[in-house]
């Protein structure tokens, strides 16, 4: 359960606090992540540095899998996962699940390619029936593509220029249900003309009073927005900024920033 928006970034819009004199470390893409999840999980573990094969990467770590739900490598790929809850995908059943791997375990996997079509074709190799319904997005600069399993099979996206903000979003209670009234939002606050940046922020802040369950920045009885990354991508480096949320007292915003040894190959 996440809300993911992409933007590209241009000159004039980058606040000064995440941009430099050089011009390779001016971010050409900002991607937020909102996670959403159930008030059982444990507590996620902020950005921390990991080897993925032979690349240096850094994720946020959820004990329940020792794995994460967005991360980036050293060759430049960012990559984040949504969980998929759609009407048309396969529900396995309780026995089935326990057998299940956790989604957790995908991105790590990932970022050890040096590649962003090496790393897709990973992605589109994994046993769907492995795993519960998820969408990946792969991202490499200004480029993307998405990998969409819906427990059955596996959809490889074509390759896309990030020329506009995106969204992506899902919920346990069903993607139908928050699809709409999140990107009514999204395209309404966009509209604006405004700093995308500031836009970008105040939509992953959103909540609507009435309508906590299906806001962006969501709270049901039994789950809620537990944390916003933010990922700067550059041409020399990806900066992961974690914000824990919801707690009993405000947590400080963790910041883990990767050079970028080279840029990944997009085709």
């Amino acid at each position: 359960m996440c809300t993911v928006t992409v933007i590209p970034l241009v000159a004039g819009s980058v606040p000064r606090s995440l941009g430099s004199a050089h011009a390779d470390s001016t971010p050409i893409i900002r991607l937020i992540c909102n996670r959403d999840e159930l008030r059982t999980r444990p507590k996620a573990q902020p950005p921390q540095r990991r080897m993925c094969g032979e690349h240096a990467a850094i994720m946020p770590i959820d004990p329940a899998s020792d794995g994460t739900w967005i991360g980036a490598n050293d060759a430049g790929l960012l990559v984040t996962l949504l969980n998929r809850h759609r009407s048309e995908d396969a529900s396995p059943s309780p026995a089935q699940k326990l057998s299940l791997r956790s989604r957790g375990e995908i991105i790590p996997g990932l970022l050890r390619h040096s590649t962003l079509a090496d790393a897709l074709a990973s992605a589109a190799s994994l046993d769907p029936q492995a795993f519960q319904p998820f969408r990946l997005l792969l991202l490499c600069g200004p480029s993307m593509s998405d990998v969409v399993s819906n427990g059955g099979a596996i959809q490889v996206g074509a390759f896309q220029s990030i020329k506009c903000p995106l969204l992506f979003t899902s919920s346990g209670l069903g993607d139908e249900r928050v699809e709409s009234p999140r990107r009514e939002l999204f395209e309404e606050l966009f509209s604006r003309n405004d700093n995308p940046v500031r836009v970008q922020d105040a939509f992953h802040a959103h909540t609507w009073p009435d309508r906590p369950h299906l806001s962006v920045l969501m709270n049901r009885e039994e789950a809620h927005t537990v944390s916003r990354t933010v990922a700067a991508v550059s041409g020399d480096a990806i900066t992961l900024s974690y914000e824990p949320i919801g707690g009993d007292t405000p947590e400080a915003i963790q910041v883990a920033r990767l050079p970028i040894k080279r840029v990944a190959a997009c085709r």
